[in-house]
């Protein structure tokens, strides 16, 4: 239950954060991203689902040796399923419009600017 909430929070909420902290990009760093998970109060515990969210298939496939214990393309099934109607080859570039729609629905105020990683 947490981890859907979880889940969901960073689906609706974390686009207009990073929008807002970074600018409105095609891609965003894994750094910029944990970053605002770290300082916008989300959930940490379940951050792999914001990076599944919002990095690239490749450079989420990538984290493979840091999330070891962490089954990544089980993430991304769930990620799909929950969201892009189960297309595993989904992109948050070519799915922006979607967060675009929720970006006035953020009830997390940001911390700070500055780039990334």
């Amino acid at each position: 239950m947490f981890k859907n909430r979880a889940i969901k929070k960073y689906y609706n909420q974390l686009y207009p954060l990073l929008n807002q902290r970074y600018g409105a990009n095609d891609t965003y760093t894994k750094g910029q991203i944990l970053r605002t998970v770290n300082e916008c109060g989300f959930k940490e515990k379940y951050a792999v689902y914001a990076l599944g969210i919002f990095l690239e298939k490749d450079l989420f496939e990538q984290l493979a040796d840091e999330y070891h214990d962490v089954d990544l393309d089980a993430v991304r099934k769930e990620l799909a399923d929950k969201f892009f109607n189960g297309n595993t080859e989904y992109s948050f570039k070519q799915d922006k419009a979607v967060f675009v729609g929720n970006a006035g629905h953020s009830s997390i105020g940001a911390t700070g600017g500055g780039s990334g990683e």
